[in-house]
């Protein structure tokens, strides 16, 4: 996730995901980066809410788009792209965007 402008008050536990995990999740200012690992066979949904990080001007952020994340048979496939590996680590994979 890369933001137009630095950011404060991002963490691992403000990406709301359904149906799977966020783990090394690490950045600062206007990059941050985090794996999204579905919980099995299924589909898991991960967004951003809105309000969980400031710019330095002290605006919240808006939502971000929803993503979801297919797994079957251990194949992930995101939007209309599969892969037989682990996805791309990129906001556009997702279609989270920036958050302000």
């Amino acid at each position: 996730m890369t933001e137009l402008k630095p950011v404060t008050g991002f963490e691992a536990q403000d990406i709301a995901i359904v149906g799977g995990s966020v783990s090394a999740f690490s950045g600062s200012g206007a990059s941050y980066k985090a794996w999204i690992t579905p919980a099995g066979n299924g589909t898991a949904t991960v967004r951003v809410p809105a309000g969980v990080a400031n710019d330095g001007d002290g605006t919240a952020n808006g939502p971000s788009k929803e993503c979801v994340l297919t797994v079957q048979n251990a194949a992930v496939t995101i939007a209309d792209a599969s892969a037989s590996e682990a996805p791309p680590q990129t906001d556009e994979a997702c279609g989270l965007g920036r958050l302000l």
